[in-house]
Formats: C-alpha cells, sequence, structure tokens
C-alpha cells in the first residue's frame, strides 16, 4: 500500500518536471517532504493514574516521566529516538531546550507539549515513530482538550491503557472509544497494574475486555495484559504496536493527497495533449479564454455566496445546536449524577459529552451544505466566451470528480477518515474553530450552576438541568458557534475559488509551454502525442491504485 503511494507520488514529480509544470512540481516536492517527515505517533490514553506514564518508562527502560502527576497540571509528552538526550517545551511557536535533569523539575503550566529526546533501544527498535504519554481523561478540561485536538485525526494510534482494576470497560472509557472513533480508527489495549490481581483474575479482566472492546468496534481489538513489574512488558508493548498497520496508516493520511495532485496532473496533460495542434495564434486565445474563466467563477461564486450565507445560518448552525441539545437531554441522568459531585465534575461532563458531537455534526452538516454549493455552480451560456465557459465547467468537474473518486477511496477502507473532501473540512481546520467554542462553556457553566440554586432533590435538579441548563447553554454557545460557522463558511468559498484556479493555470502553465515550443520550431508530431498518451495512461493506472 505505501510503496504504491510513494511510486505514484514520485511519477508525479517526474511528470511535472517533464511538462514544465511549475506549480504542480511545487506542490508535488512539497507533498513528498510531507511523506518523509511523517512520522507516526502512539498515543498511550486512558483515565488518570490509569498507568499510562509507568508503562511508557517500563517500556522505553528508564524513570522518564513522572508517575500520577496532578490531573490538571498534566500535558502531552512525546518521546522520540535520539542518542543525544534533551528535551524541548513547546508553546505555541516557542520552542525551549532543557537539560533531561532541567526538564524533570520543569512547572509545566503555560506549555502545550513536552518532547524527550531519547537514547532507548526499544524506541530505536520501532524506527520513526513517536510515543505520546496523553493527560489522562479527567485531567484539567482545557489539557484535555488541548491534547484531544492537537493529536485528531493526524494519522495516530491509540494505545488505551487500562487499569485492571477497573475490571471491565467502564462508560467514561467506553465513551472516549467512542469519540477518538470519529478521528481515527488504530487502537489497541494494555491492561496495566495486573501485579495487584492474580494471574487468573487477570486473564479473567483482559477476556472481558477483549469482548466489549469487539463490540464497540465491531471488531476484535488486540489486547494485552501487563504491569511495569512484568520482565516481558518490553515485548508486549512492542507487539502491541507491531498490531497497527503503519502502512495503512500512512496511505489514510496521504492518498487523498497524492489523488488530488495526480488528477490535477491528468487534466495539465489532458490540455497539453489536446493543444498540441493548436496554431500559435490560438493558444493566445485559449490562454485568455482561460484568465475569462477565473473572473467568471470568481464572480460566480460571490453570486452564490449570498445563498450559501443562508444555507449556513438557516440550516447548518440549527442542525449543529439541534444535535448538542438531543445529546445532553439524553445524558441528563449522568449530567445530574455529576452535578451532585460538584462543579468541576459537571463541567468535565458537559465538555467531555458536547466535545464529540461538536466535531461530527458540524463535519457533516458543513460539508453536506458545501456539498451542494459546488453542485449549484455554473457558467451561464452567452454570459462569456466558449473558451472560458469551457474552461470553467472542466475545472468545476474536475472538482467533482476528484470528490466522487476521493468518496470510493474512503468507501474502500474504514480506517480512512469519514470523508475526504478537495475544498471541505479537515479536522485540524475543524478543531482550531471548535476549540474556542468549548472553552467559553467551561469559562460560563459556573454562573449557570447558580440556577441550580440549593436544590438537591434528583428529580428536581433534573428538571433544572434539562429546562433551565441545558436550553441556558444552547443560547450562550449558538451565537459562538454561528459566528465561527459563518467564518468556515467564507474560508472554504475562497479555498474553493483558489483550487479551481490552481485547475485552470496547471492548464494555462500546459498551453504556454506548448506555444513557447511552437515558437522556437519545435515538431508537434504525432509522436509528440502517443508519448502524451502514454504519460496520461501510466498516471492513471498508477493513481487509480490508491482508490
Amino acid at each position: 500500500m505505501k510503496a504504491e503511494t510513494m511510486e505514484a507520488v514520485k511519477l508525479i514529480g517526474g511528470l511535472t518536471e517533464k511538462y514544465e509544470l511549475r506549480t504542480l512540481s511545487q506542490k508535488t516536492e512539497t507533498l513528498k517532504k510531507e511523506m518523509n517527515d511523517f512520522r507516526m505517533k502512539f498515543l498511550f490514553v486512558g483515565g488518570f493514574s490509569a498507568g499510562k506514564s509507568a508503562l511508557v518508562n517500563a517500556f522505553i527502560g528508564t524513570e522518564l516521566l513522572e508517575e500520577g502527576q496532578r490531573p490538571e497540571t498534566a500535558i502531552p509528552s512525546e518521546i522520540v529516538y535520539s542518542e543525544e538526550e534533551y528535551v524541548e517545551a513547546v508553546a505555541g511557536d516557542m520552542v525551549r531546550r532543557l537539560t533531561i535533569d532541567d526538564a524533570m523539575d520543569l512547572d509545566t503550566e503555560g506549555y502545550d507539549y513536552l518532547v524527550w529526546h531519547i537514547d532507548s533501544a526499544p524506541l530505536k527498535e520501532l524506527g520513526e515513530c513517536t510515543i505520546v504519554d496523553m493527560p489522562g481523561f479527567n485531567s484539567g478540561i482545557e489539557n484535555h482538550n488541548k491534547a484531544i485536538f492537537r493529536y485528531a485525526g493526524t494519522g495516530n494510534a491509540y494505545i488505551l491503557v487500562i487499569d485492571c482494576e477497573e475490571g471491565s470497560i467502564k462508560k467514561n472509557i467506553g465513551d472516549f472509544i467512542n469519540e477518538i472513533k470519529n478521528y481515527d480508527n488504530n487502537i489497541t489495549i494494555a491492561v496495566s497494574k495486573c501485579d495487584l490481581r492474580t494471574e487468573e483474575d487477570a486473564e479473567t479482566v483482559k477476556k472481558n475486555i477483549l469482548n466489549t472492546a469487539a463490540l464497540l468496534f465491531g471488531k476484535e481489538v488486540p489486547v494485552t495484559a501487563t504491569s511495569k513489574f512484568d520482565e516481558k512488558v518490553q515485548e508486549k508493548i512492542t507487539s502491541l504496536i507491531g498490531k497497527i498497520d503503519r502502512d495503512e496508516v500512512f496511505c489514510s493520511m496521504f492518498n487523498r493527497k497524492v489523488y488530488e495532485t495526480g488528477y490535477s496532473c491528468y487534466d495539465a496533460l489532458e490540455t497539453y495533449r489536446d493543444s498540441l495542434e493548436l496554431d500559435v495564434s490560438e493558444y493566445d486565445e485559449q490562454i485568455r479564454a482561460h484568465e475569462e474563466a477565473k473572473a467568471s467563477l470568481t464572480e460566480e461564486l460571490s453570486r452564490k455566496k449570498a445563498r450559501l450565507d443562508s444555507e449556513f445560518s438557516g440550516k447548518v448552525v440549527p442542525a449543529i445546536m439541534g444535535d448538542v441539545s438531543n445529546v445532553l437531554h439524553q445524558n441528563a441522568d449522568a449530567l445530574v449524577a455529576s452535578l451532585r459531585t460538584g462543579e468541576k465534575n459537571f463541567t468535565m461532563t458537559v465538555n467531555n459529552i458536547i466535545r464529540p458531537v461538536l466535531m461530527s455534526a458540524t463535519k457533516e452538516y458543513v460539508e453536506e451544505s458545501f456539498d451542494e454549493f459546488i453542485g449549484s455552480i455554473s457558467i451561464g451560456e452567452g454570459e462569456f466566451s466558449k473558451g472560458s465557459e469551457n474552461a470553467a465547467g472542466n475545472a468545476l468537474q474536475r472538482i467533482v470528480e476528484i470528490n466522487n473518486k476521493l468518496s470510493i477511496l474512503t468507501k474502500n477502507n474504514e480506517n480512512y477518515d469519514k470523508v475526504y473532501k478537495t475544498v471541505t473540512t479537515s479536522l485540524a481546520v475543524l478543531t482550531g474553530y471548535i476549540a474556542p467554542w468549548l472553552e467559553i462553556v467551561v469559562i460560563f457553566l459556573p454562573d449557570l450552576l447558580k440556577l441550580i440554586g440549593s436544590v438537591n432533590q434528583k428529580n428536581a435538579m433534573k428538571d433544572k438541568v434539562t429546562q433551565e441548563i441545558i436550553p441556558a447553554i444552547i443560547n450562550k454557545l449558538e451565537p459562538e458557534v454561528e459566528a465561527s460557522v459563518m467564518k468556515m463558511k467564507d474560508d472554504m468559498v475562497n479555498e474553493t475559488e483558489v483550487q479551481l484556479h490552481a485547475l485552470i493555470d496547471n492548464e494555462m502553465e500546459s498551453l504556454e509551454n506548448i506555444r513557447a515550443a511552437k515558437e522556437n520550431a519545435e515538431s508537434a508530431s504525432a509522436s509528440r502525442k502517443e508519448d502524451v498518451d502514454k504519460d496520461i495512461a501510466a498516471l492513471i493506472e498508477c493513481i487509480n491504485k490508491l482508490i
């Protein structure tokens, strides 16, 4: 799988150089670099004190990470192999380099994550990858959200650590599993602290977890039972990580990008081939038509944008908020139970309930409306020259064709992100919009809790939650969601215009290259056309293997 992806990008790069497609060549080189620099991350996740740090320490062979640190101070720790040992403390774009000893005493407040560069044989054996010790589910809300959003959908695998004392997959763990399935579908499970139970009991717990995980994922999930005192802990963790298909994860990250780039190259080569027999004067006419097509598409996008404004404010935002309201009402009993244990627990419960819904609902409704928007764009006959109509129509058709092909790619592999589009939202983009919504919730919830007053009876408290607290959450959140979604819509329209123009620019580059060749009296013989046809056939065969 990975070999085919690498072969495809190599072929695309060669063709963009051969036909002097400079813009596409630069895009392909950027993609190659991104692929070469990709490091898969194995995220150790679980509840606070589940034993994540202890297992990571045991695996790398040194007491590196603090075990049982306070939940509110926990941030992700990335661990990579390096002969030279040091630590990088990262806060936004700022990176502070520290010695290992200094990092041990570092106050992590204000930092986003740490990167530990460690000389460890087990790490070295894993190859180009990163181990990540994540904050617990019940760590500080802000840190937990940042950690989720930092790694969501970026080509990761999860090592879910469950304390053997838990005995099974409890609801909070099951909820987290259901959430991460929206981002990545690669997971294995380590049952920790098995030294605290008999071997027979630990095996029973392992079987219970194995069965429950299979129900949650609809397939068998690798599970191992171990502890930091287990003599075979390194071997078991290595085996667990080995159960993840790294090539599959790599392809889920890059196949769509390679396919998009390959299809753009195919479009440019078709233009090149079809224009070989034009006169020099006809090239100028075609180039002018392409310039006019860019202008016509910009005008058409501007006209249709008003309709999209109405669609987003009248349909998308209410649909998102409807899903949030529904899930809060469905979990009313859990909200009441958490409320009875304190404000902090209630705030965390609300956060954990609405975060995955905001992610999934926003993706679903935004993409649905945007698909309709793309489908509604058309260049009216007679408004522009025939050449520009054809160029603009071809660009729109290419966008639709690429999306259709990528939909097939998604359906063929359940581990691929749920929707791959050329112009619609990605998880990385979504997290930038959704994170502030959750921060708003965390800020205003304490004031909303005053609505509860001195009510202690469970039924009366549930009435307060369903009739006052939940509607107040929706009312506070909706204007923030609407403002962000409208900004998202503007960004997506702009990106659509960029991509449509890029397709037309690629065609123009092909036209300009042929015109230059003709002006230099180079032959446009039948053999040249055959050569292009062979290159197109090879390209199509190569990128179709990605579907």
